[in-house]
C-alpha cells in the first residue's frame, strides 16, 4: 500500500494535457467508478483540472472517488483503500514522473492505478486534440482492454 507521501509513476501521456479543464465520462457500479468493466450502462463523469505542474481529478457530482478494476471473471479490485475526495498527481523533476498524492490517498494496487491513469489519459487527450477523434481513440482503447482481457481470463 502507497500511503499519503505518494507513489511516483511514469506517464508521458499525462505530461502531453494541455493546460485546462476537462471532463471525462467514465462507467459507474454502486457509486464506484469501473475500470475495464465494460458490461456497465451507468456512468459518470470526472473533471481533470491540469495544470503545468499539478493534474487534479475529482467526481464531478462531488461524490467520494473509488475505482475498482475489472482483473478477470467477477473480479474486481479497489484502486484505493478508502475512496477520497480528490486526486492530485504532482510533476516530478524527471521526465514524464509524477508522484499521487492527495488527502487520505492510500494506494493499494499500484498496477491497476497505473492502468487508470493511462485510460483516462488517453481518452482525456483524445477530447483535447479532436473531439471527432475521440470515438475512433476510444473504440482503440476498448479494443486493447478486449485483448488484455482475453489474456487474464485463460
Amino acid at each position: 500500500m502507497i500511503d499519503r507521501d505518494g507513489l511516483s509513476i511514469n506517464s508521458p501521456e499525462l505530461t502531453k494535457l494541455k493546460v485546462g479543464t476537462l471532463d471525462v465520462g467514465v462507467p459507474l457500479l454502486d457509486n464506484v467508478v469501473q475500470l475495464h468493466n465494460l458490461s456497465i450502462d451507468a456512468r459518470t463523469r470526472l473533471a481533470i483540472d491540469i495544470e503545468p505542474a499539478m493534474v487534479v481529478m475529482k467526481r464531478i457530482d462531488d461524490e467520494p472517488l473509488q475505482i475498482q478494476r475489472y482483473v478477470k471473471s467477477q473480479d474486481l479490485s479497489n484502486l484505493f483503500e478508502a475512496p477520497i475526495e480528490d486526486l492530485v498527481l504532482i510533476r516530478g523533476r524527471e521526465k514524464d514522473s509524477w508522484t499521487a498524492t492527495g488527502e487520505n490517498v492510500s494506494i493499494v494496487d499500484e498496477d491497476g492505478f497505473k492502468d487508470f491513469i493511462d485510460t483516462l489519459t488517453g481518452f482525456a487527450l483524445a477530447k483535447q486534440v479532436d473531439r471527432k477523434s475521440s470515438h475512433r481513440v476510444a473504440k482503440h482503447i476498448y479494443k486493447r482492454i478486449g485483448h488484455f482481457l482475453s489474456k487474464v481470463r485463460q
